[in-house]
């Protein structure tokens, strides 16, 4: 590892295997070290998590109306089903950014948030209940078999109805799930031809939804999906090198075998986690560990945490946060009081909709997260959390410790280190002491804290994940 004191490499580690720690929480992993701390992150089967408890999923079945006949449809009837489907989007949103501020299984409620992104489904086209469904099954296969994974999104309700699976049948195939789920769930580009999509949309044909889902789903029923067999196309398929009468489990074995899949995936969950910029030589034990392990997506991500690579100077500091892990990181770093609405909103001006991606490949990260506008929003939002900590008095340590440095430029870097727990750079010590030097002398003790703090997070730096 990188020679970086224990106290960095735990911060660094729950930053990216979770969305931080409080100062109370990090002096307990660093007495851990970094071993033990993944052992807590990655052995979580067993262990209640707070977020189950306090937040169980919304009631949705208030923001459901039967849809009407077209004859009886009218504007005011339209505008008042967008209006219930926004409510319920809110609803699933609100449930799950509370999750993520109060789990104590941070590991899982990330990798939920991973596969969110790579298995991209929006509320957009899916109905909040399958969305809700889909972020569920997420969470319980967080760090599953991805095989076992790959199944079950195939059936999963919300990716039937986003990619069509739905009325993929005999004698009529549809061939947008078996596109995607080799170009951006398995393989990637480059790695099949156009035969296979054809030969794997036959395979996949005949999955169907109940005919009540949607009512049932809306109130409260789990969706299951079946296969009918009269819309299955029982004819021989060749593909990707595999004959015969193959149909969606085989689609799923086929693709989680194949050369390229390891590959793939252990790059994706690499970027996510530690760095964009691996080479092959970095990732490759990685990949091995996927085949040897049968896909196991526990042991490539223990391995992962572990590993040089994930603590090196490519990986630290190296990689913009999100806007979930920007607003979920500094509100529960900081141990911040933020109306949920708030963030719900902020997260949208910052790009990031949940449960809404722009397409089936996601968001792209990295520097499109970053623009004109929304680096004023992080600067809001950076304001949004230091006055809900000016308002419950706890600037009282940042006050203090301001009075005694008087703004020093020596002090002023161990300052902000301290309060936003990464280095910062002399671009921001000085625009914090001209901030300090600039007020009056007579402003609130409180209030050039809260100013302080809304620099420091909203520095270049802070946005560095």
């Amino acid at each position: 590892m990188a020679q970086r004191d224990t106290r960095t490499l735990v911060a660094h580690l729950f930053r990216r295997a979770g969305f931080g720690l409080r100062p109370d929480e990090l002096d307990h992993y660093t007495s851990l070290g970094v071993q033990r701390s993944v052992d807590y992150l990655t052995n979580y089967d067993g262990v209640v998590d707070a977020a189950d408890q306090s937040f169980p999923p919304p009631d949705l079945s208030a923001d459901y109306t039967a849809p009407l006949p077209a004859a009886q449809r009218t504007t005011a009837t339209q505008k008042q089903q967008g209006h219930l489907r926004g409510q319920a989007k809110i609803a699933i949103q609100e449930w799950w950014l509370n999750r993520m501020l109060s789990t104590t299984v941070p590991l899982r409620e990330k990798m939920t948030l991973f596969w969110h992104g790579h298995f991209a489904t929006a509320i957009s086209k899916s109905p909040a209940p399958f969305m809700l469904q889909q972020n569920q099954l997420f969470r319980s296969m967080a760090l599953g078999n991805f095989n076992t994974l790959l199944k079950a999104v195939t059936q999963d309700p919300a990716m039937l109805v986003w990619l069509d699976g739905d009325q993929n049948r005999a004698g009529k195939p549809n061939e947008n799930y078996a596109r995607e789920s080799m170009e951006l769930f398995t393989i990637g580009v480059g790695n099949f031809t156009e035969p296979d999509v054809r030969e794997g949309a036959r395979a996949l044909t005949g999955w169907i939804l109940p005919r009540h889902a949607y009512a049932d789903a809306w109130n409260g029923g789990q969706t299951v999906a079946h296969l009918a067999p009269r819309l299955h196309d029982t004819g021989v398929k060749t593909y990707l090198g595999h004959t015969g009468n193959l149909g969606s489990d085989d689609v799923a074995n086929i693709l989680t075998a194949h050369p390229h899949a390891g590959p793939f995936l252990v790059r994706q969950l690499f970027s996510f986690f530690a760095s964009d910029s691996a080479d092959t030589a970095t990732i490759q034990p990685f990949v091995d560990t996927y085949y040897s392990t049968k896909y196991d997506i526990k042991a490539v991500m223990r391995q992962i945490l572990l590993s040089d690579a994930f603590y090196s100077d490519a990986a630290f500091q190296q990689r913009i946060s999100s806007p979930t892990e920007f607003v979920v990181g500094a509100t529960r770093e900081l141990g911040a009081t933020v109306p949920i609405r708030r963030m719900t909103q902020a997260l949208a001006l910052m790009g990031q909709d949940l449960f809404n991606p722009p397409n089936v490949g996601g968001w792209p990260g990295g520097v499109t997260w970053i623009n004109a506008s929304t680096l004023v929003e992080r600067f809001n939002f950076a304001g949004v959390v230091a006055t809900a900590l000016a308002r419950t008095d706890s600037l009282g340590t940042l006050q203090q410790a301001l009075a005694i440095s008087g703004g020093a430029t020596t002090q002023i870097g161990s300052l902000l280190n301290q309060f936003i727990g990464v280095g910062s750079a002399p671009a921001t010590q000085n625009a914090v002491q001209q901030y300090l030097a600039g007020s009056p002398t007579t402003q609130d003790a409180q209030a050039r804290a809260r100013g302080v703090l809304q620099l420091a997070l909203g520095s270049p730096e802070y946005q560095l994940n």
